[in-house]
């Protein structure tokens, strides 16, 4: 749907509104002009980025190593 389409879409329901209808759409639209705008989602990377905090493939295996280092490898007995 292009963007004419949609907006005679939208005419064509908005005059077939009794007035107060109209007059709670209209305040509905007013209301979503004034909210913020959109941020983009930001990647993991982007999250920390303000903290200095760098990530590598070498930490991560480190850590990795760290964190299994105690889990139990051989159950059988």
């Amino acid at each position: 749907m292009t963007t004419l389409e949609a907006e005679q879409i939208l005419l064509r329901q908005w005059r077939s509104l009794p007035p107060d209808k109209q007059k709670s759409a209209l305040e509905y639209v007013e209301s979503l002009l004034s909210l913020p705008a959109e941020q983009p989602m930001k990647t993991s990377r982007g999250l920390w980025q303000d903290l200095g905090v760098s990530v590598t493939a070498e930490g991560i295996d480190k850590a990795r190593d760290e964190m299994w280092a105690d889990f139990p490898r051989d159950i059988a007995s």
